[in-house]
């Protein structure tokens, strides 16, 4: 069986993240307002970075020092992005591998902020492929492409749109949808779960 899982929001809990980079961001003299709408922008065309958010804020910045060192703060987080890691997440991949299951990442953004989030995460060395993909719809097409109808898949993933285009491509697929604790979206028209304890039990009490 291959499994795929979205990183952001259903492994990874980027909403900590987001919070810490702006704590940071705010420190250099970047507005609030400006850091949420800046990040919205960045985020929803699939192009969200570090860097480039703050080039984009380059006119908020207290001074070129403030920034330098915002951003060498923001790099030390990737040191060791266990800690945003949701809690049982290592164990429920370890033991799907352990029962011989196919690991697949399958997340939307930007290819350098995604890899670097993945590999200080702990992660990484639980799957047996990543795929970064960017704009809507993309993430069926790519799964589309690496698997075969005669295969039995399953996916898990926070963004009801992704899964609608999924279920939309290949309606075989077992679609999962990984609500969110603040602020879920309305459910696709799956499988739920709220939080890993429920989607830990579902995949393995089998």
């Amino acid at each position: 069986m291959i499994f795929f899982f979205d990183f952001d929001h259903t492994l990874f809990d980027t909403a900590r993240l987001r919070r810490d980079i702006e704590r940071i961001f705010l420190k250099g003299g970047v507005k609030r307002a400006s850091f949420h709408d800046s990040y919205q922008e960045l985020t929803h065309c699939g192009g969200y970075g570090p860097d480039a958010h703050a080039e984009l804020l380059a006119a908020e910045w207290r001074d070129v020092s403030a920034r330098e060192s915002a951003m060498s703060e923001v790099a030390g987080l990737m040191d060791d992005a266990r800690v945003y890691v949701f809690e049982g997440a290592a164990e429920l991949l370890q033991a799907l591998k352990q029962r011989g299951h196919r690991l697949i990442i399958l997340t939307l953004g930007n290819g350098n902020w995604q890899r670097a989030k993945i590999a200080s995460s702990g992660l990484a060395d639980l799957f047996d492929q990543t795929e970064i993909v960017s704009g809507p719809g993309r993430k069926a097409s790519r799964l589309v492409e690496i698997t075969s109808e005669r295969e039995t898949v399953t996916i898990i993933d926070d963004n009801p749109g992704e899964l609608k285009a999924v279920m939309a491509v290949r309606p075989g697929i077992r679609c999962i949808y990984f609500c969110r604790p603040i602020n879920p979206y309305p459910n696709p028209g799956c499988e739920e779960v709220n939080g890993m304890a429920e989607l830990s039990h579902l995949l393995l009490d089998v």
